[in-house]
């Protein structure tokens, strides 16, 4: 995951100059592979403005192959899971002010599972939310889960960043897998360059959040 990660970092880099929120996961699939290459990147490019987000903690749920690691959850041990989440960032030197759950699944996710976990935000398909605040910011992003969905996703996109071009705000999810298949690395791109086209330099999701609504229609 740490090579995808560093090469959609380039092309973005190749494109905009702008800072992107980075999607962390503490133990992906409980796997500890933190090396000094790893922690050396990622704190430069926080340094550099990128923004760190909690990602969940195993990105991944008890049921094998269902990665929804929040979808079952209690109040209370979604709370427990963030905090545990955020707290193992700190210890590599990484702290986050916002989450973003899984495949956006958190059902039972409250202002109070926010404070307790330390967070200040979090995120859905459509929205930036706090204690006190939503805005609408609606995200776009291809999958490779699934066959299918590596068919039809690049299209669905498309016609998607057309139908919201006008929206003051959007966000790109990228991922790792999507550099795998070249179908989906080119919408990826694609997605890139035409937000930067429409919207001008991207910004982080607290930025956004900490920004007036001002229309700025930045991404």
């Amino acid at each position: 995951r740490f090579d995808e990660a560093v090469e959609w970092r380039r092309l973005i880099a190749e494109r905009t100059q702008g800072p992107v929120s980075l999607l962390i996961v503490p133990r992906f699939h409980l796997i500890d592979e933190w090396t000094d290459p790893v922690t050396t990147w990622l704190q430069a490019v926080i340094t550099q403005g990128d923004e760190p987000v909690v990602h969940g903690y195993s990105h991944a749920a008890t049921r094998r192959g269902d990665e929804r690691e929040f979808r079952t959850l209690s109040d209370g041990a979604t709370a427990a899971r963030m905090q545990l989440a955020r707290q193992t960032l700190v210890t590599l030197g990484v702290d986050c002010r916002g989450f973003i759950a899984p495949c956006y699944a958190a059902p039972r996710l409250s202002s109070r599972a926010l404070r307790v976990a330390g967070l200040q935000w979090w995120a859905t398909r459509v929205s930036l939310n706090t204690a006190t605040r939503s805005i609408t910011v609606p995200s776009l992003g291809v999958g490779a889960s699934t066959a299918t969905r590596r068919v039809i996703t690049p299209t669905a996109v498309r016609l998607a960043s057309q139908a919201i071009r006008r929206a003051p705000r959007v966000r790109i999810d990228l991922h790792p897998a999507d550099l795998h298949h070249p179908r989906l690395r080119a919408a990826g791109i694609e997605l890139i360059e035409r937000a930067v086209e429409q919207h001008g330099e991207t910004v982080t999701h607290s930025t956004m959040l900490d920004e007036d609504s001002d229309g700025s229609g930045r991404v």
